[in-house]
């Protein structure tokens, strides 16, 4: 592994993402169905709950599928019991597809999903009949703070980690015209593709294959390397958290990749989930330094 940062490396690499800002012609409709369907009407609390549902199986197919068996209105009278039930009705009845990003959901054994799923659901239900609705939850029909609904999600069961979260809030905002969006993604709660992406920008070296990337990344050789190339906001103690080094990394990378996009880009309120997506897929096709 290269034991300094190149910035004139690190600068290629930044032109290599910009790139995929270009070329991302996929509506980003296909993986949520109701940024078109829905974008000049608001989503009723059965739209929530489907697009709900859409997270918890990283797929509108699967979604739809459940939601016959079980829509929101059902579900707010179900039982525990009558939960469960439906949940194992439809994964005997139903041909399950179960996006990428949920794959310990997917190599779990049937049992265990249905009861994955219907704890989520008893959850779910019982967290927003606290708040009277799910746009009351969400706060959907206000200007709530990202970081207040990233936050709040944690009572929901199994979304304690970063991804189902973040996705979620992702369709929300972008099917009810970016009511609220993000200042960063969160890398330091991240285990894989956003996190790969920017130690790879940075440094030619994903996070998870590489055990000296972090061993580096706390280093006096870094620290002093990389703080005589950024301004000062940007600079990086000696003995900071690796929390604390990687949410430096993520902002200065932020700022530096958005004044280089092109004007008509810069403004994009999708910006940075446009960014946490192509870090992720930017890398998966590197090939790291000797």
């Amino acid at each position: 592994m290269n034991t300094k940062v190149n910035f004139n490396d690190i600068n290629k690499r930044i032109e290599e993402l910009l790139e995929k800002f270009d070329s991302n012609k996929v509506s980003y409709s296909k993986r949520c169905s109701y940024q078109n369907k829905h974008s000049e009407m608001l989503l009723n609390e059965e739209d929530l709950y489907l697009l709900f549902l859409e997270t918890i199986f990283h797929s509108p197919e699967s979604a739809q599928a459940f939601y016959n068996y079980l829509p929101w209105e059902k579900l707010k009278k179900a039982t525990e019991s009558d939960i469960r039930k439906i949940c194992s009705t439809f994964f005997e009845k139903s041909k399950v597809k179960i996006g990428d990003h949920r794959r310990n959901f997917c190599c779990m054994p049937t049992q265990s999903k249905i009861e994955h799923i219907k704890e989520i659901l008893c959850s779910y239900k019982s967290i927003i009949g606290k708040y009277g609705s799910q746009r009351n939850f969400f706060e959907i029909d206000g200007k709530p703070e990202f970081d207040q609904l990233y936050n709040k999600m944690k009572e929901i069961k199994h979304f304690d980690t970063r991804l189902p979260r973040f996705d979620h809030l992702e369709k929300l905002c972008r099917a009810n015209k970016f009511y609220c969006t993000p200042k960063r993604f969160y890398v330091e709660d991240d285990k894989s593709g956003p996190r790969d992406g920017l130690t790879f920008l940075i440094m030619g070296e994903r996070y998870r294959k590489n055990k000296q990337v972090k061993e580096y990344l706390l280093s006096v050789d870094f620290s002093r390397n990389w703080n005589a190339n950024v301004i000062s906001k940007y600079s990086i103690a000696h003995g900071e958290s690796i929390k604390s080094v990687l949410q430096t990394l993520e902002q200065w990378t932020i700022e530096n990749v958005k004044k280089n996009l092109k004007k008509n880009q810069q403004g994009n309120p999708a910006f940075i989930f446009d960014l946490e997506t192509n870090l992720c897929n930017w890398q998966k096709r590197k090939k790291s330094f000797v």
